[in-house]
């Protein structure tokens, strides 16, 4: 493989060879006087690191410190990697366990007197990547009337509405006469069902109606 400076030398050959004249109102009339060009050294390069799959699963201990009532102080170990909103999840759930019931939405975090923002990732939030503990204030917001009655409405359970279907009075006689006998009464609109199954089984009509009988003589 040629080096760089047996490209340079090869070039200029052909250059010579297709143009051994200087070009008109060119600045470079010798190829052999070639200045010298450089590039500025770069004192201090700016050095980037990918993200490697041990800093996502870097565990931080994050100790939750509320300002105000309700008053807590809850250290849960949580991933380096995760945005605020999820931490803000999992102090949901944790608080659960202390029968504190709270929305995700009454939960704000700072870190000292600054708000830390949902999109954040807890990671950024370190003094140094070094890091592997950090104590965030928590502020516990009071619902509004409005807030309240729209969250319980949301999730009030849909309370379950049993379709009842008017009887005919023919057909509930039967059922309470059939009760009392102990046997099960079939209303008609049941027994003509039953004759139009039967009409596609038995195609010799006076069986089929003989079969129909002994069926209606059955006690259930």
């Amino acid at each position: 493989m040629a080096t760089e400076l047996e490209f340079a030398q090869k070039y200029t050959s052909l250059v010579r060879e297709v143009c051994p004249e200087p070009v008109a109102d060119s600045k470079l009339a010798n190829l052999n006087g070639i200045p010298k060009f450089g590039f500025i050294k770069i004192t201090a390069p700016r050095i980037y690191k990918r993200k490697t799959e041990s800093n996502g699963d870097k565990e931080i201990s994050v100790t939750f410190r509320s300002i105000r009532t309700p008053k807590f102080k809850k250290t849960l170990s949580i991933k380096a990697d995760w945005l605020i909103h999820k931490v803000k999840r999992s102090l949901q759930e944790s608080l659960k366990e202390d029968n504190l019931m709270l929305d995700i939405e009454q939960i704000k975090l700072m870190l000292k007197t600054k708000t830390v923002h949902d999109g954040s990732r807890l990671s950024s939030l370190l003094k140094s990547p070094s890091d592997d503990s950090i104590t965030l204030n928590a502020f516990i917001t009071k619902m509004s009337a409005a807030e309240k009655a729209a969250n319980e409405a949301a999730n009030a359970e849909i309370p379950e509405i049993e379709a009842t279907k008017e009887l005919p009075q023919e057909t509930k006689e039967e059922t309470q006469s059939s009760q009392n006998s102990g046997k099960v009464t079939l209303s008609a609109e049941a027994w003509e069902k039953i004759n139009e199954i039967l009409k596609d089984e038995i195609m010799e009509s006076q069986l089929r109606e003989k079969y129909l009988e002994a069926l209606k003589k059955v006690n259930v």
